[in-house]
Parts: C-alpha cells; sequence; structure tokens
C-alpha cells in the first residue's frame, strides 16, 4: 500500500504536468500507467514523482517529467503510429510512448542501460517496445522509417541520417543548439504534399547530453 507521503507525490506529480500545459487526457492517462519505481534507482527512490530531471548517472538523466511530457504530447501519437527514441536511456520515455503507440523503438549508447531497459520493459509486460543497443551503426540497420522520432540528446544541426529515418509527413521532436548557449526544443515535420521540412520552435530545453556523432 502505497504511503500518504508518496501518494501525496503522485498527485503533485500530475498537478504539475497539467499545470504545464499537459491537457492530453490519453498522455496523462500513458503516465499513470507507468510504474516509475521500475525505472529509479534505489538511491534515488525518494524522488521517484519529484517534479525535476534526476540525474541516474553520468551518462544519463530522467528528463524533467514536464518537458517530457510536452514532448510526447506534440509527437500527436496513436495506435498506428511507429515511434524511434534516440538516446532512450533507462527507458522510461519508451515505456510512456508505447502505451500511446503501435510500436517503439529505442537506441541507447550505453550497453547497461540498453540492456537493463529491456529487462524493465519485460517485467512491467510491455511487449510493443525494444532497445537496440548502438548509436549510429543502429540508425543504419533499424527497421524505420517511423512515422515519429524523439531525440533526447542535442543537435547543432539536424543530421540527415535522423531525417532519412522519417516518413513522409512524421514529426520529429529534438532539442536544438544554435549560435547561441540556449537550448531550444523543436518540431520538425516532412510536408507530406512538398516534401520540404518545416520547423517550430516549441519550448526551452534543459538537455545536456550533445550528439556530434551524426552528422
Amino acid at each position: 500500500m502505497q504511503s500518504e507521503e508518496l501518494l501525496g507525490q503522485r498527485m503533485a506529480f500530475f498537478l504539475a504536468l497539467r499545470q504545464a500545459g499537459v491537457g492530453d487526457h490519453e498522455v496523462l492517462k500513458a503516465f499513470e500507467a507507468i510504474p516509475r519505481e521500475f525505472f529509479i534507482p534505489d538511491y534515488l527512490k525518494s524522488h521517484i514523482y519529484g517534479v525535476h530531471a534526476l540525474e541516474i548517472d553520468e551518462h544519463v538523466t530522467l528528463e524533467h517529467p514536464t518537458y517530457l511530457a510536452r514532448c510526447i504530447q506534440n509527437l500527436d501519437l496513436n495506435k498506428t503510429t511507429t515511434v524511434l527514441e534516440f538516446g532512450s536511456g533507462i527507458g522510461y520515455s519508451i515505456a510512456v510512448m508505447s502505451k500511446l503507440s503501435k510500436r517503439v523503438t529505442g537506441i541507447e549508447r550505453i550497453r547497461t542501460h540498453a540492456h537493463n531497459s529491456l529487462r524493465i520493459l519485460e517485467k512491467i509486460n510491455i511487449r510493443n517496445a525494444t532497445v537496440i543497443h548502438g548509436h549510429t551503426e543502429a540508425m543504419a540497420q533499424n527497421a524505420g522509417p517511423f512515422d515519429r522520432i524523439l531525440s533526447s540528446v542535442a543537435f547543432h544541426d539536424i543530421p540527415d541520417l535522423l531525417i532519412d529515418q522519417l516518413k513522409p509527413g512524421g514529426i520529429l521532436i529534438a532539442p536544438m543548439i544554435y549560435d547561441t548557449d540556449e537550448c531550444w526544443t523543436y518540431r520538425f515535420s516532412i510536408n507530406a504534399l512538398t516534401a520540404n521540412l518545416d520547423c517550430e520552435r516549441l519550448f526551452p530545453s534543459h538537455v545536456a547530453m550533445i550528439s556530434d556523432r551524426l552528422a
């Protein structure tokens, strides 16, 4: 049985999502359906429903939940969409998106996190998601293209390799760093009629990891 303190944290967690502009009922339901405690190390258990980013180790940070929820909301997922997450970390966002999509594939460069993600997804009975260990090579070998792509690492320029994995009419959400040190999250979409890449700036991002291996 959950303690009153944990229940209070959980209520505050979902209130924060709504206050941040996450109004999609299906997205909120997906977050409610995934037990965060399976993804959080024991030494961070007191922060399971903390409304802040969690540093898992020196390589991976579990993103601020309101930021992640806003990204997922802007992907416009449904039960027919296939999704790729680049830099899937500990697998939490994959689990959430699996409740909203037909199929989710994660690519994670750290072998331990990739393997742990697969173990947790199996433990919580998620069958429509998988994680591939790798980086550029995994992108090239992957079974794309996809309807949606979420990047959990930032770029200075959107790499062609990501765009090549996106179907016409698809959506890519990615944090970008341009001429300043500020990082903003952008929504890119391939116009199904003109094949042009449309771009919309969404909101600030605090993603720290920058990829320079996709050009």
